[in-house]
């Protein structure tokens, strides 16, 4: 069953951030934006991720919470056991977050249209 959150809190979790909360990970890669994760993610390394997440810290999970006030995406971050997983839960993140945002449109207009008529 899809999860169905908020328009507002769709269109807050899929925002870009302003530059000086960007992501910066430890290999100079920028992420303003789920998006942007996803892309960083493709192309990380194993060095880059455990810099990034051990025992101590999970800096995904930290962005995810400080900047985007996402909790959902912070937990799923805390419970990847790697990075092929953290990267699999982004990017279910992200696809869940735009498949949202498509339902709440066709679902506004199809209100306006029934105002219309």
């Amino acid at each position: 069953m899809p999860i169905r959150l908020p328009c507002e809190t769709v269109e807050n979790w899929l925002r870009e951030c302003e530059d000086s909360q960007a992501f910066v990970c430890i290999d100079g890669q920028r992420a303003r934006s789920v998006k942007d994760l996803v892309k960083v993610f493709e192309h990380m390394s194993m060095d880059t991720y455990n810099y990034h997440v051990n025992k101590d810290k999970n800096d995904f999970a930290a962005w995810a919470e400080g900047v985007f006030h996402n909790g959902h995406l912070a937990a799923n971050f805390r419970s990847a056991r790697s990075l092929k997983e953290a990267y699999q839960y982004v990017k279910r993140h992200q696809l869940m977050l735009e498949r949202n945002l498509r339902d709440h449109k066709l679902r506004e207009g199809r209100r306006a249209r029934r105002r219309g008529l």
